[in-house]
């Protein structure tokens, strides 16, 4: 005679948790550094922490999806606390989402796909940066030294340098 799942009286169970003991059957089954527990004592030792569940089937192709929106955001250069707010509105905890988007953040520029995007970015920042410059030399020697266009130089300086750190970064 088989066990059954303490959730799904109608489904065998497949282990027993770690921490309470119930019997769990394969779908109410996370698995948190090799054991098993059942799904509300591995929420409750998740908590404040950024390690996740292993979860099985439409909930890790779930998740999967969202990661690929939250680098597909990244790579169009999206600030993070936009996309954080993006999920929150979608029901995600505020803490949730924090850590998921730092993750796949961490993923994304490790990446080589994500490093090239990156790069390319850096790359037009310095050229933007050039283009400020010479402007406001352009500007500022037309105008023989209007206080407005040096700012343009200076301002030309800092994007291209900014740039220029940034693509030797993650080139």
């Amino acid at each position: 005679m088989a066990t059954k799942c303490a959730y799904h009286p109608n489904r065998d169970a497949v282990g027993s948790c770690v921490s309470c003991g119930r019997l769990v059957c394969a779908e109410c089954k996370a698995a948190l550094g090799g054991k098993i527990y059942c799904n509300p004592c591995a929420d409750r030792m998740l908590v404040g922490k950024t390690e996740t569940v292993v979860v099985k089937g439409e909930e890790q192709q779930a998740t999967k999806v969202v990661r690929d929106m939250v680098a597909e955001k990244l790579a169009e250069g999206k600030n993070t606390k936009k996309i954080v707010e993006d999920l929150v509105k979608g029901g995600w905890s505020q803490e949730s989402a924090t850590q998921f988007v730092t993750a796949t953040e961490q993923e994304f520029k490790q990446s080589p796909e994500g490093r090239r995007i990156l790069a390319s970015k850096y790359k037009r920042r310095m050229l933007y940066g050039v283009l400020w410059l010479i402007g406001g030399a352009i500007l500022t020697a037309a105008t023989q030294g209007t206080w407005i266009f040096p700012i343009a130089i200076v301002w030309g300086l800092y994007d291209f340098f900014r740039g220029f750190f940034g693509w030797l970064k993650y080139r």
